[in-house]
């Protein structure tokens, strides 16, 4: 079935980005009965079972120091790792601090190609500090064509080293997708690892304790337990996925079954030659595929049998993936009274800037129209107040079930504007950046919004109904 996205999940996907959601893995002993669809029973949760392995530190020979490591130099853009860092304008935290200088005589708009960090997938997050003190945190980086006095930053959380035992930022491999101007073609930079010379942590061990579900022709997924947020999302599976093969590879779960339900999955992998992931499966309802109550899982109960399938595909950031396997269904049970629940989303795991409130009242402005708007058409638009990372308006839309746009926007005298990232996505689920889009928002009487999309379409939205 074509996944659905709408608003509500792709807010939820942000915030879930930001915050780094983790939860502990069960370490599990099991048995492993092979037919066309295996089944693997846990039997005990013996942490002293775990089996773990040394992570060999990726050394490159060709890997310089940080100071002056050039990311991309062509096109008159030219893009220069400066300093492994704390950015003060943002409590100190660390990031990777970035110079780039254009001379295109046009607007730049960056998008992150798939990153990591100490040889984990993960995607740092972009970080603009503005000569005001205003601060974007998000996934691009938007670069005026005249005076540049931006700081731009790669940021990297304290949740998501802690996730891995990093004491610091050992290394972030990074590329971009570069849109200049009009252009509906990127310039594609190289992955450049970017090592930071005075990291001293080591590279901690790796745990591949855990149900293996998929293991063939170097690439490995292990299903490491199951937790349970109270707050939205209810049953969690927590999987690890490790690609030693010589290609970057997509991984889809197009099927998982949960105590007999089918539901569709918010998350796939990426991962890059070499590296490894750690990923939170979260879900939503198959029968809901409008989305109509949100993605909210909450009153649901731990799964005490979950089936999975995964596709794997060779990944192409610009053009259709193409599969390699397709797996046979892999059941794994628990024991649901052991899973364990927490509050995800009211323990502070994100890492939002903390605001007084006279800081927060002045970012969030005199904007009061919040939520789902439509056309009673194809067009729908959110628009929330959020804790990304820091406290922003983002504004998110649709024309359709396959084209969406999204990014945070900043508030004026006369409303919300911004430059909006956007992705199609395609059959297999994946998606494909395009070229970026600047939306404003104006209040519309008074539960109304005016958007004037691109160059100066203008739509009138009312909002949606409950």
């Amino acid at each position: 079935m074509k996944k659905k996205i709408t608003f509500t999940m792709v807010l939820c996907i942000a915030i879930c980005a930001v915050a780094g959601c983790s939860g502990s893995s069960n370490n599990v002993e099991s048995t492993t009965t092979t037919a066309a669809e295996t089944t693997i029973t846990t039997t005990t949760t013996a942490a002293t079972e775990a089996e773990t392995t040394t992570a060999t530190a990726e050394t490159k020979e060709e890997a310089p120091a940080v100071e002056g490591t050039v990311i991309y130099d062509a096109n008159d853009i030219m893009i220069t790792a400066a300093e492994f860092t704390t950015c003060k304008e943002y409590d100190n935290k660390p990031c990777l601090a970035l110079d780039i200088i254009n001379n295109t005589g046009k607007e730049l708009f960056m998008y992150q190609q798939p990153a990591s960090v100490g040889g984990w997938m993960e995607k740092p997050d972009c970080l603009t500090v503005s000569e005001d003190g205003y601060l974007n945190l998000d996934g691009t980086f938007t670069i005026p064509a005249g005076n540049d006095t931006n700081k731009y930053f790669i940021f990297v959380g304290n949740s998501l080293l802690e996730k891995y035992g990093f004491t610091e930022i050992p290394d972030i491999e990074l590329g971009f997708e570069i849109f200049a101007g009009e252009s509906e073609e990127p310039f594609m930079t190289e992955l450049v690892d970017v090592v930071n010379p005075d990291y001293s942590g080591g590279i901690p061990e790796t745990d591949e304790s855990g149900d293996v579900v998929y293991d063939k022709d170097d690439v490995k997924i292990i299903m490491q337990g199951e937790t349970y947020d109270l707050d939205r999302f209810g049953p969690i599976i927590n999987l690890y996925a490790s690609n030693s093969t010589d290609k970057t590879v997509f991984i889809r779960i197009p099927e998982t079954i949960l105590d007999g339900t089918e539901f569709e999955t918010l998350d796939d992998m990426v991962i890059a030659p070499g590296k490894r992931k750690s990923l939170e499966v979260m879900f939503y309802s198959i029968e809901d595929a409008e989305m109509t109550s949100g993605i909210s899982m909450k009153d649901s109960e731990p799964a005490s049998e979950i089936t999975m399938r995964f596709d794997i595909y060779e990944y192409d950031q610009r053009s259709d993936n193409v599969l390699i396997d397709s797996s046979e269904p892999v059941t794994v049970t628990y024991d649901a009274s052991t899973v364990e629940k927490t509050h995800i989303f009211s323990e502070n795991l994100w890492e939002e800037k903390q605001l007084s409130e006279e800081e927060l009242a002045e970012r969030k402005g005199w904007w009061t129209h919040e939520g789902e708007f439509t056309d009673n058409d194809s067009l729908t638009v959110a628009v929330d107040f959020l804790p990304l990372g820091v406290y922003t308006w983002h504004v998110s839309g649709s024309f359709g079930e396959d084209f969406y746009w999204s990014g945070n926007v900043r508030i004026t005298d006369d409303g919300l504007y911004g430059t909006m990232q956007t992705v199609t996505y395609n059959a297999d689920e994946s998606y494909t950046h395009g070229k970026p889009v600047k939306v404003k928002l104006t209040e519309d009487g008074d539960s109304g919004i005016l958007l004037t999309y691109g160059t100066g379409e203008e739509y009138h939205l009312v909002p949606a109904a409950e």
